[in-house]
């Protein structure tokens, strides 16, 4: 993934600055769909300074994804791609991402998508789920993003995480990472991760752009399996979670098991010790077995 700054001046994104008033007889709805829906988890989040600086990652767009699965768009595919992330990095909770969606009548708008009630086992099912939803914001927009999350008392933070295909309007102040999905043919496509500099760092962005990656490389490849089978993690990633799973190495004493064995029965004499055939030893009775069986070994 490629880094580059992209300036002091926020990208335009998506507002749908509609009278502020807007229709509330989808209140409800909205109210039932984003029920105990959580905001995105993104690693090493911070809160951020008043001055805005955004800076981009480049994330590769496997070749296989240029068909895009049937009837979804590309920022469809995105938004499903970054829901799988999402959710990887919340440990499995119900998280929602806010993506760009056409308003009959009005300016474009973004939408919380959370197809999770009943979410697919296969990333072609989730695909066709993301796309649903997408469909059903549209028919359902009568609030503006920010205010129908404010109406609903709902976090801010919902909106941290915004997936867009680059059409004009400004972000919410809470969103930190933007993803820009061009469509087009060949070269014309592409897809950019920007993000605030005072709320995220760079290496952090682009081991998610790498995540990304391999997601996307899976709907175009293996659109049969399953989101939770698949593998975000590099080789150097793994490693890297290996060790620090493992903790610091220790020094190993060196005396043998005997004399291990019986310093411990002389710290916690009456601890378990060996546990066979329904049988429960301490370390006394342990040590004291060992004795009686060394004693007799040498008078033989």
């Amino acid at each position: 993934a490629a880094v580059s700054s992209s300036g002091a001046t926020p990208p335009r994104q998506p507002t749908g600055k509609r009278p502020a008033g807007g229709d509330l007889t989808g209140l409800e709805h909205w109210r039932q769909r984003y029920a105990g829906v959580l905001p995105p988890r993104l690693p090493g989040h911070r809160a951020g300074t008043a001055g805005q600086h955004w800076a981009q990652v480049r994330c590769a767009v496997p070749a296989g994804l240029a068909g895009e699965p049937p009837d979804a768009s590309l920022l469809q595919v995105c938004a499903t791609a970054m829901l799988v992330v999402l959710t990887r990095y919340a440990r499995g909770a119900d998280v929602g991402v806010a993506v760009a969606a056409d308003v009959p009548g009005a300016a474009p708008d973004l939408a919380l998508l959370r197809p999770a009630a009943d979410r697919p086992d296969t990333l072609d099912g989730l695909v066709q789920a993301v796309r649903a939803a997408h469909l059903d914001a549209a028919r359902h927009a009568g609030v503006p993003f920010v205010a129908l999350l404010d109406r609903l008392g709902l976090d801010p933070d919902l909106a941290r995480v915004v997936v867009t295909d680059g059409r004009p309007g400004d972000p919410p102040p809470a969103t930190s990472l933007i993803l820009r999905a061009v469509d087009g043919p060949g070269a014309a496509a592409g897809i950019v991760l920007e993000y605030r500099t005072d709320r995220l760092a760079a290496e952090t962005v682009q081991r998610l752009a790498g995540h990304l990656s391999r997601v996307l490389a899976a709907i175009a490849d293996q659109p049969g399996r399953s989101p939770a089978e698949l593998d975000l993690l590099t080789a150097v990633e793994r490693r890297h979670a290996v060790t620090a799973a493992r903790g610091p190495d220790q020094d190993v004493p060196a005396a043998g098991w005997p004399a291990l064995v019986e310093a411990q029965a002389r710290r916690t004499p009456q601890l378990p010790a060996v546990l066979a055939d329904g049988s429960l030893l301490s370390y006394a009775e342990l040590a004291s077995r060992a004795n009686r069986l060394a004693r007799l070994l040498i008078e033989r």
